[in-house]
């Protein structure tokens, strides 16, 4: 082979291992903002859950004091909140998978 061809041969294998080392680079990029979206989104479910069980428990005790039931409107409550807290878990599941 001539000295032209093996320079061109060197040129086009340098070009193409540049090339596959970006899209690599930008392969982990994207792969690190989806996990990040991703544990983004199990933490707001979770909050989601959490605060709807919460405020429901709250209102539970705050009437059971009122009225000197204590677990009678408690329990019922912590089923309310968890129903609520589920349905606003779903309905932000929902939002972003239709974005998605």
């Amino acid at each position: 082979m001539s000295d032209e061809k093996l320079n061109s041969l060197a040129e086009r294998i340098s070009r193409l291992k540049n090339s596959r080392n970006t899209r690599r680079g930008e392969a982990n990029e994207d792969d690190a903002s989806e996990r990040a979206r991703g544990m983004s989104m199990g933490t707001r479910l979770g909050v989601e859950l959490f605060a709807g069980i919460g405020v429901g428990t709250f209102i539970g005790y705050m009437i059971d004091s009122f009225f000197e039931t204590l677990p009678l409107f408690l329990i019922i409550f912590l089923f309310f909140g968890a129903a609520g807290g589920f349905l606003n878990a779903y309905r932000a599941f929902m939002k972003d998978s239709d974005n998605n």
